[in-house]
């Protein structure tokens, strides 16, 4: 008997309240040769139980446990204990609609693409899963792909959930333990490495915004983009050095964001603001005039010649949103 086709790997910590919901969204797939991966990441809420008792009901579901040591260890437990020849990623606080699977292979069948994409719905209580009509993929190469994660101008983002991958695209890849903004400091060794990536506009990943969620809070952590978006542009210029222009526009727009978010919750730590700012000087000028740049990045890095750091400090703590992402 063969195995499955796809693995979907699904990270467990402190959601207890989700995790029924979302493995249900699994089971509830038109397409059903599947393997689900259940990371218990020393979770001390009741998600080892959970994933326990799925486990003991369908053959297809697997739950492994481990010491907590965060979503980056969890999702590499995963990539190392797969089988399938296709694999997604999956978080323990969101969903899938049932014809999640079934569309993102038809569409991997369609094009031959070695990723395809989909589309979400934001979420905080109960998503409209409803079937609409399949959308026309749009297929790009992989440079064409992340030059436009990179400069945030399209849905297609540099999040691992809501894609699907022919897993050798993973064979020699994992990810940095400990560190946040994992996706976004993995995605350059991913996209591209890829040939081509197809993305449908239909919403078949179901995200669930909610107060606990890292995006949603400020903490320390969130300034972990720093290092990935570093991480990003010394992969870039490896890789693809054609891309320099998108990485330092989204290197510029993460330090920006984390000296607005520090200023805005009062996180007071001079040494790192002001090593944004130097960055953000190095690079204003570049995405000034880089016409394929968001205009507000644009607008940004002109405002930034006016009135300097304090100027845009005293700014951010009045209108800048607190849990703005990076």
């Amino acid at each position: 008997m063969s195995g499955p086709e796809i693995s979907i790997i699904v990270p467990a910590y402190r959601v207890e309240s989700y995790l029924p919901a979302c493995i249900d969204s699994v089971l509830a797939q038109t397409f059903d040769n599947w393997e689900l991966l259940l990371i218990d990441d020393g979770s001390p809420d009741a998600c080892g139980a959970i994933c326990d008792g799925y486990a003991q009901r369908d053959s297809r579901i697997k739950a492994i446990h481990q010491t907590n040591a965060g979503v980056s260890a969890a999702r590499n437990t995963g990539l190392e204990a797969h089988t399938g020849s296709l694999l997604t990623f999956l978080d323990g606080d969101d969903m899938i609609a049932p014809l999640y699977l079934q569309r993102l292979l038809e569409v991997m069948q369609q094009t031959g693409c070695d990723i395809a994409g989909c589309g979400e719905i934001t979420f905080s209580d109960t998503p409209d899963i409803s079937v609409t009509a399949f959308q026309q993929p749009k297929q790009y190469s992989g440079p064409q792909a992340y030059e436009l994660m990179l400069y945030q101008t399209s849905r297609l983002t540099s999040s691992v959930w809501g894609k699907l991958y022919r897993s050798s695209l993973w064979d020699t890849v994992r990810y940095t333990p400990g560190l946040w903004y994992e996706d976004l400091e993995v995605s350059a060794r991913i996209f591209l490495q890829a040939y081509s990536i197809a993305y449908t506009s239909e919403p078949l990943y179901l995200y669930r915004q909610h107060k606990g969620s890292f995006l949603h809070t400020f903490r320390p952590e969130r300034l972990h983009v720093l290092r990935a978006v570093a991480g990003v542009t010394d992969e870039v210029a490896h890789r693809c050095p054609a891309l320099l222009p998108a990485a330092h526009d989204r290197m510029l727009s993460a330090n920006l964001n984390m000296i607005g978010l520090m200023a805005a919750n009062r996180y007071d730590d001079p040494s790192t603001e002001s090593l944004c700012w130097q960055t953000v000087k190095n690079l204003r000028y570049e995405t000034l005039f880089n016409s394929k740049a968001r205009l507000r990045n644009r607008i940004t890095a002109l405002l930034t010649y006016i009135g300097g750091l304090p100027l845009y400090r005293f700014a951010a703590r009045y209108f800048y949103n607190r849990d703005s992402e990076a």
